[in-house]
């Protein structure tokens, strides 16, 4: 393990930042929840679509490890590419609170909806988290879970 280069976010970030999503609810017709860390320390939730067989612009992506990638999305500001995802292309993580705010992307936010779990809150905070740590910078991408 290489030594912390710098702190941003109260996090030490070393050339190898790590980003885990760990899938926590899974619903075969209404979404994915997970939980974000970085570099093992809570970030914020995820929201994904169903896995539907890892179909473009309708499925959360397969468990893997992928690269995330600063990009500037022309409708979403700055945002990650998630990249090397099999079969599919332009993933990202960007703000969005309901499972139709997504064509195959990960949504971050603060909480679930009292309402319905399946839809988070405060998705612009919880990106402005993942930037305060990252600031940028790229990570590697581990997804764990159904």
């Amino acid at each position: 393990m290489s030594p912390p280069s710098e702190t941003k976010g109260g996090l030490f970030l070393s050339e190898s930042t790590v980003v885990s999503i760990h899938r926590i609810l899974h619903h075969y017709q209404k979404g994915t929840v997970g939980v974000l860390l970085i570099n093992d320390l809570y970030c914020c939730l995820t929201l994904e679509p169903p896995w539907r067989q890892n179909e473009r612009n309708r499925s959360c992506i397969p468990p893997g490890r992928y690269q995330l990638i600063p990009h500037e999305s022309s409708r979403f500001g700055n945002v990650w590419l998630v990249d090397d995802v099999p079969g599919r292309t332009g993933i990202l993580i960007h703000a969005g609170n309901r499972v139709e705010d997504t064509d195959g992307c990960i949504l971050p936010g603060i909480y679930q909806s009292p309402e319905n779990p399946f839809e988070i809150r405060k998705s612009q905070a919880g990106m402005d988290q993942i930037e305060a740590t990252l600031w940028g910078n790229e990570a590697t991408l581990t997804i764990m879970g159904p």
